[in-house]
C-alpha cells in the first residue's frame, strides 16, 4: 500500500475511538474556527452569521474540559496499573510532548520564517510562558491556550505525584491537588480584580495561563467520578444530559435578561466555570456515543477530529492573520467587489487550513503519534 493510500486510509479510519470524544473535539474546533473567521464578514451579516454559534459555548473552554477528562483517565489508569514512580511520571510527560511540541515547533518555525508579526517574537515562545503571568504577545496569538495546556499537564501531575509521595492515599493526594488548581487561580483572579496594577495586563484575564488552571479540574473531576464511579456515570447519563441542557438554557437567559455578563468581577473571576459547566455535563453522554446512523458524516466528524490540532495551530496566525491579509491588500485583490472579496476569502480560510493542517497530519503528526507508541507504554 503507498504512503497516500495508507494515510487516506488512517484518516478515514473509525476503529478504536470513541465517537462521542471526537464529537466534542469537532464542536469545539468549529467554535474556534467560525469565531475567528468573523472577521472575515461583513458587519451586516455577522449577526447571521453568529448563528452559527448560537449556543452559549467557548471553544478553548471546550477542549480545557475534555483534555482534563482524557488527560486525568490517562493519569488514573496509570496509577492503578503501575507504582506511579518517576520513571511513569515521566512517561506520561513525554507522550503529552511527543503529541504537542513537533506540530507546535513547526507552525512557530514557519511563521519566524515568513514574518508573521514575528517583530513580537521572543524566546518565551519555546517553553509556553508567553502569557503565563502577563499579556500574550501579539504573535501566534491562538497557543495562549496550549500554553494553559502545557504547564497544566507538567504541574497537576507533578503535584499528583508529590502528595501521593508523602500521602500515599490517592482519594487524599487528588482533593489536595484538585483544590490547589482551583482555589490559587481563583484566590489570583480575586486578587488581580480589586488590584489592577497586581500584574499589569491590559486585557481580561481569560489567555493568562495561571489564571485559566481551574478550566481543566472540570475535566479532572468528570475523571474521577468516570473511573471510580462508573456504574452511576452510566446510569445518570441521560440526568447529566438534562442538567447540561438546563445549563445551557440558564445561560442564555442570563445573558438575555440580566447584566451579569457585563460586570467586571464576573468577567475577570467566575465567567469561566459558566463556560465548563455545561461541557461537565455532558460527559457522560459523549462517552457513550459510539458512533451514528449517517456513516459520511460520522466520518466527516472522525476526519476533523483527527485534524483539528493541526487546524487550531494553523488556521489563525499563519492563514488568517498572515496569508489573507497579505492577499486583502494586494492590488489586483483590491479591485474586486467587495461582497466577493469576502466569500473568496472565506472559501480560502477553510480551504488554506484544511490544507495545510493534512500536511501537518498525514506527514508530521501522525508519523511521530506512530513512533511515539513504539518507544512509550500507554495505559
Amino acid at each position: 500500500m503507498s504512503f497516500i493510500a495508507s494515510s487516506k486510509k488512517d484518516l478515514l479510519s473509525t476503529e478504536k475511538r470513541i465517537f462521542g470524544y471526537d464529537v466534542i473535539r469537532f464542536i469545539a474546533i468549529f467554535y474556534v474556527f467560525w469565531g475567528h473567521g468573523a472577521i472575515l464578514i461583513p458587519n451586516e451579516l455577522k449577526e447571521i452569521y453568529s448563528w452559527g454559534t448560537f449556543l452559549p459555548l467557548e471553544g478553548v473552554s471546550i477542549f480545557f474540559v475534555l483534555s482534563g477528562f482524557l488527560i486525568g483517565n490517562i493519569l488514573l489508569r496509570t496509577i492503578q496499573k503501575t507504582n506511579f514512580n518517576l520513571k511513569e511520571l515521566s512517561n506520561f510527560w513525554f507522550r503529552r510532548w511527543y503529541r504537542t511540541l513537533p506540530n507546535y515547533y513547526v507552525v512557530l518555525f514557519i511563521l519566524l520564517l515568513t514574518g508573521a508579526k514575528s517583530e513580537n517574537f521572543d524566546l518565551r515562545f519555546l517553553i509556553f510562558t508567553q502569557s503565563f503571568s502577563g499579556d500574550h504577545p501579539d504573535f501566534f496569538n491562538p497557543t495562549w491556550s496550549l500554553a494553559v495546556e502545557e504547564w497544566f499537564y507538567t504541574l497537576f501531575p507533578l503535584i499528583l505525584f508529590l502528595s501521593l509521595l508523602g500521602i500515599r492515599k490517592l482519594k487524599t493526594s487528588l482533593f489536595l491537588s484538585i483544590s490547589i488548581f482551583i482555589l490559587v487561580p481563583l484566590a489570583l483572579r480575586f486578587f488581580n480584580h480589586f488590584n489592577p496594577d497586581f500584574l499589569e495586563i491590559s486585557s481580561t484575564p481569560r489567555k493568562i495561563t495561571i489564571f485559566r488552571f481551574d478550566s481543566m479540574m472540570f475535566g479532572i473531576l468528570a475523571a474521577y467520578i468516570y473511573s471510580k464511579h462508573k456504574e452511576f456515570w452510566i446510569e445518570k447519563a441521560k440526568f447529566f444530559t438534562i442538567a447540561g441542557i438546563a445549563s445551557l438554557v440558564v445561560i442564555i437567559f442570563v445573558k438575555k435578561y440580566s447584566n451579569l455578563y457585563q460586570t467586571e468581577i464576573f468577567e475577570n473571576v467566575f465567567v469561566y466555570y459558566f463556560e465548563s459547566i455545561p461541557i461537565f455535563f455532558f460527559l457522560p453522554f459523549f462517552s457513550s456515543l459510539k458512533s451514528i446512523k449517517f456513516k459520511k458524516l460520522e466520518k466527516f466528524i472522525v476526519v476533523m477530529s483527527k485534524l483539528s490540532y493541526s487546524i487550531y495551530l494553523v488556521h489563525g496566525s499563519l492563514v488568517l492573520w498572515f496569508i489573507l491579509r497579505n492577499l486583502e491588500s494586494n492590488n489586483t485583490f483590491i479591485e474586486i467587489r467587495f461582497e466577493f472579496q469576502r466569500v473568496i476569502l472565506f472559501i480560502l480560510y477553510i480551504v488554506l487550513s484544511i490544507i495545510f493542517s493534512l500536511f501537518l497530519y498525514v506527514f508530521l503528526e501522525k508519523p511521530i503519534m506512530n513512533y511515539r507508541d513504539k518507544i512509550t507504554k500507554h495505559y
